[in-house]
């Protein structure tokens, strides 16, 4: 067993819309705006005047998300369950909110499969991911930024993670709207395993 006081990670992945890219849109009219409404739990990330995506950290989601996330031309792809559930969409799966990165096993919790769907005798073997606070938002004429610090939390409440995202928007007619994010985690008390990228 491997014992590290302080582990770093750094994760990048990029998000591409695979619909249409954005038609007729001056980007120099609107270019990217990230909007911080922390009363709200959410910031807001708009291309051209119309809405990207969220990052929110409703109290009834288990970890921080970026939700709905929609195309150019408006087309959501994201499923709406459990937040907002629409006619003929499957119910399952109550832990697959928007986008989202965690691990199915840090220290032996599991920050994958947590939701409110858990029943209280199993709760124990969960962890949960809490946002901290917004460290940053910057809106620009093709690209924005959010900064934000989360704290990953074992059942009882104790710190094991402190991760810093940077999540960046971009807006392009070649490209399309993408989301990217890098990530670090610290580790707070004796780290002991990570497995399970989701």
């Amino acid at each position: 067993m491997f014992r590290w006081q302080m582990v770093s990670c750094f994760v990048a992945v990029m998000l591409f819309s695979a619909l249409p890219v954005l038609t007729g849109a001056n980007v120099a009219d609107g270019g990217v705006k990230v909007v911080a409404n922390e009363a709200a739990r959410r910031v807001d990330v708009t291309i051209d005047g119309q809405p990207f995506t969220s990052y929110i950290w409703p109290e009834s989601v288990k970890k921080p998300v970026l939700y709905p996330l929609r195309t150019a031309k408006g087309t959501i792809v994201t499923r709406g369950y459990p937040l907002e559930p629409r006619p003929g969409e499957r119910v399952d799966h109550p832990h697959h909110v928007g986008l989202w990165f965690n691990y199915g096993n840090v220290n032996g919790f599991d920050f994958w499969n947590n939701s409110e769907a858990i029943k209280p005798a199993e709760r124990q073997k969960y962890g949960t991911i809490r946002h901290v606070k917004i460290k940053r938002v910057v809106s620009g004429k093709t690209s924005g930024e959010l900064e934000v610090e989360m704290a990953w939390l074992a059942s009882d409440g104790k710190e094991l993670l402190r991760e810093e995202t940077t999540f960046i928007f971009h807006a392009g007619p070649r490209q399309g709207r993408r989301a990217g994010h890098a990530r670090r985690a610290t580790a707070r008390t004796t780290f002991r395993q990570a497995r399970g990228v989701h």
